[in-house]
């Protein structure tokens, strides 16, 4: 692996998604696999603003909290603007102390409405956290319930 390539790559991308010339799903996994990459290199902590810049930027800030499973010890002492604008896009992401949405379960709680019939079929992927929605809304009660339907079925 020669990781200046590699980042390099990873820059190319996100210059690419932010022209729009990239989806984001592709950019995630771009993000994704440079992460998988530099997970057990010795990081410093340019890099580890840097990851946290970029993983805030791919919508999953979750990246970068994964590289403590690593035996990194991802602490940053200085902060520019950059790393501020990160901590603070993540803390709208925490729904409570120890629980964070990414940018696309956030999108789609966002488009709930507290005692409304809210009718969503969602399709995802495996692992893209389908099943935290609907705890999330049950806890936070945005759902009306309606028990009433043929075979007992409920809607959100």
């Amino acid at each position: 692996m020669d990781r200046i390539k590699e980042t390099a790559a990873l820059i190319v991308d996100f210059n690419r998604y932010k022209k729009g010339q990239l989806e984001d799903f592709k950019f995630i996994k771009s993000v994704c696999s440079y992460f998988d990459i530099i997970k057990n290199d010795n990081l410093k902590e340019s890099d580890f603003k840097f990851l946290r810049y970029i993983a805030n930027n791919s919508g999953i800030p979750h990246f970068y909290n994964t590289l403590e499973r690593f035996n990194q010890k991802p602490e940053i002492e200085s902060f520019d603007l950059n790393t501020f604008s990160s901590i603070f896009y993540e803390s709208i992401l925490h729904t409570d102390s120890k629980s964070m949405l990414h940018r696309y379960q956030k999108q789609i709680l966002d488009k709930f409405e507290k005692d409304r019939l809210n009718r969503f079929f969602l399709s995802a992927s495996t692992s893209f956290g389908k099943t935290h929605i609907v705890l999330k809304l049950l806890k936070n009660e945005l759902f009306k319930c309606c028990i009433n339907f043929p075979h007992n079925s409920f809607t959100f």
